[in-house]
């Protein structure tokens, strides 16, 4: 059910944005168009990402937790007792200097694909800010 209200209140910021087409199933699934701003045809490109989490883990109390200045190395989870290590996440090598947040590995953090939703939905919002961008239909 909360996933649904999420839905609605996308939905209610898709039709704000003055998107086309938008629909919002019993299902949960949320589509919308952003009309091409071209007179030539160009192939319509789509924005997918999903708003549920996963079902392993409860979405409440959540506790993050924030490294700052992430020098390298392993990151301890909580107590200690899992890390997240550049050995299994070799990513974490590009970060150093960076500020993190992460899991204290009792929750999953919730972020989940709800940061793609974010990332769409703030590139729709600087097409739309920014007209003079050419782009084709993109369908979120």
């Amino acid at each position: 059910p909360g996933q649904l209200v999420f839905a609605e209140l996308l939905k209610q910021e898709m039709l704000d944005f003055g998107l086309s087409d938008v629909t919002l199933d019993e299902h949960g699934y949320l589509m919308a168009k952003l009309p091409s701003n071209v007179d030539y045809d160009v192939p319509p490109i789509g924005f997918i990402a999903h708003m549920d989490t996963a079902p392993d883990a409860s979405g409440k109390n959540v506790n993050p937790q924030f490294v700052e200045d992430y020098q390298g190395g392993d990151i301890a989870l909580g107590l200690g007792d899992e890390v997240l290590s550049p050995v299994q996440y070799p990513d974490l090598h590009n970060l150093h200097g960076h500020n993190l947040i992460t899991t204290d590995g009792t929750t999953l953090l919730g972020a989940d694909n709800k940061a793609g939703i974010a990332e769409i939905l703030s590139a729709i919002a600087m097409l739309i800010e920014n007209p003079d961008i050419p782009h084709g239909d993109i369908c979120i």
